[in-house]
């Protein structure tokens, strides 16, 4: 699993595992609204025939908790499948990787680094023919996969040596 879907994951159940656990420890816990009931009973106070709380009354926070971290898992992995099962647009990948190029070039002439740019693009896209090809290229360039860093030099290597000379 992508360590990045994996820490969506983990965002995504937290928040709910901490409302669930605050929820019942104010409904239950000793501040929550069965608290003087308990108390009296242990006193003795409590009217005759009066129920005494459940022996399982301290695990109702954590209950909710894990409640709350289930939905919460649920609603996460539903949302890293609809983002991971749509389409890819080929147009949004080349002008992503373009514009990312163009913004990390260091030329002062703008037209050589669009030129530039172009250049390593089409000669990704000759070895990547799919959308699907290239997307799994640029995130395995992006996780330092050594292959498609290697790949990717190569190409700019080749793509260097077709540009003008600085002046």
């Amino acid at each position: 699993m992508d360590p990045y879907a994996l820490g969506y994951l983990c965002g995504s159940i937290t928040l709910p595992a901490i409302i669930g656990y605050w929820v019942g420890r104010k409904l239950v816990g000793p501040s929550g609204t069965g608290e003087v009931e308990r108390l009296q009973q242990i006193a003795g106070l409590a009217e005759p025939g009066a129920k005494s709380p459940s022996r399982f009354r301290g695990a109702v926070p954590y209950l909710l908790a894990l409640g709350g971290a289930l939905v919460g898992l649920v609603s996460g992995a539903h949302s890293l499948i609809q983002k991971g099962n749509g389409p890819i647009d080929p147009v949004k990948l080349e002008q992503g990787f373009l514009s990312g190029c163009s913004g990390s070039c260091s030329h002062s002439n703008a037209q050589i680094c669009n030129e530039f740019c172009t250049c390593v693009l089409g000669r990704l896209k000759e070895r990547h023919h799919t959308a699907e090809d290239l997307k799994n290229f640029f995130q395995a360039s992006v996780d330092k996969d050594p292959g498609a860093q290697g790949e990717l030099q190569a190409a700019q290597s080749h793509c260097l040596h077709g540009l003008p000379k600085a002046e």
